[in-house]
């Protein structure tokens, strides 16, 4: 059974990419409600937008230590008739023949996503694993054989 742990790196740097971003749209927006162009809204719905994004912004940080302990122990597990999925010691498996590898996005030659689809209709997306081009390898021949 070959292992594949999530690659710390990229999930910090995923993470500060989406705080960024998300900072600079707070800044976007509350530079907007305080120029002239924003004179026919309301202050009470200028109030609630940034109130709203900046409570989205903290709900996000505060997050941050969970989901950066759930990404710490989540594992995939390829064996001989299943892929396994495991972020507790648990691990649920769904065997190869309900998957079905939907779309691959590479980054410089490199497997960066893989999107598989279930028979149930469900979109998964492996991302930020270790050795994502040999998983990648791995699940083509197990699915496609199945």
């Amino acid at each position: 059974m070959r292992e594949f742990k999530t690659n710390n790196s990229d999930f910090s740097r995923r993470t500060r990419r989406r705080v960024v971003v998300e900072i600079f749209f707070l800044l976007a927006i509350s530079a907007f409600f305080l120029s002239s162009l924003s004179g026919v809204i309301p202050e009470w719905l200028k109030i609630s937008v940034i109130s709203i994004s900046v409570l989205y912004i903290v709900v996000g940080l505060a997050s941050y230590p969970k989901d950066k302990s759930f990404a710490e122990k989540f594992t995939i597990y390829l064996s001989n008739d299943s892929l396994g999925f495991s972020d507790d010691g648990k691990i649920r498996k769904l065997p190869y023949s309900d998957l079905a590898i939907s779309k691959v996005l590479r980054k410089h030659d490199e497997v960066v996503e893989i999107r598989l689809r279930t028979t149930f209709g469900q979109t998964i997306k492996l991302r930020g694993l270790d050795s994502m081009q040999e998983l990648y390898s791995e699940l083509v021949q197990k699915v496609e054989g199945a």
